[in-house]
């Protein structure tokens, strides 16, 4: 026979079944969860804002604002196009023809022998594509070409300055070109000023044109500098010979 007791022991222990039993099932009125789909992800339509840019950067390059003004040049538009389109055609091939026309530019800024202005369209030309074969080329033949000037310039001036590197090696290049001046300074009787890093530099340039008009006397002086070059001043009266 049950005493109370045993009583309240079965009664706490099937509200405790009932309980977690009640946790597990599920009621009736709760629906099952639904999966939801993923949010669309709206994207926003630049074909307008395409459009004007590139309207507006065909107009810059007719009207030679390539790179500049700020914000206001061909360049600028077509990176704004391949920021949201970075295979659009048209942009790819306008700035293309940003890099010819810099090309163009270079060219005539060489002909006039306007070096300030061919580098700056050089640099730019550049920036878009340093690789490019026709870039390269000019790269070269602007510096070739500004040298000449120079050394044509220094030639009147009296002034000749020597390859730092092939006067070291002493480069028979370095040789031909002071034989060469040997020879104007016999026919024009100017004294020299010949500059070199040491006392010894100066003893060998010396001797090099020495050598090519024998039986002349050259006269001048040796000065210590850092650059290495032959200066020519104004004949003085003095006899000739040895």
């Amino acid at each position: 026979m049950l005493t109370d007791r045993d009583n309240r022991f079965c009664g706490i222990l099937f509200f405790t079944c009932a309980f977690f039993l009640g946790g597990c099932a599920t009621s009736p009125e709760q629906a099952a969860p639904v999966s939801k789909a993923p949010a669309k992800v709206e994207v926003p339509d630049n074909s307008v804002a395409i459009a004007n840019l590139l309207a507006a950067a065909e107009k810059a390059i007719s009207a030679d604002r390539l790179m500049s003004p700020v914000h206001d040049n061909a360049y600028d538009r077509y990176q704004a196009v391949l920021l949201m389109e970075p295979s659009n055609a048209q942009a790819i091939s306008g700035l293309q023809q940003v890099l010819l026309r810099y090309i163009a530019l270079t060219r005539s800024a060489i002909a006039r022998q306007k070096w300030s202005l061919a580098n700056t369209y050089l640099a730019r030309a550049a920036r878009l594509d340093a690789s490019a074969g026709l870039v390269k080329e000019l790269t070269l033949s602007l510096k070739q070409q500004m040298a000449a000037e120079a050394e044509q310039r220094g030639a009147q001036e009296g002034v000749f300055p020597l390859n730092a590197k092939l006067f070291a090696r002493r480069d028979a290049s370095i040789v031909a070109e002071l034989q060469a001046i040997a020879r104007r300074v016999k026919s024009t009787e100017e004294t020299l000023l010949i500059v070199a890093p040491t006392d010894a530099d100066g003893r060998w340039i010396y001797s090099q044109m020495k050598a090519a008009v024998p039986g002349f006397r050259l006269r001048g002086d040796i000065k210590l500098g850092r650059k290495v070059k032959v200066v020519l001043r104004t004949p003085i009266d003095a006899p000739r010979g040895e």
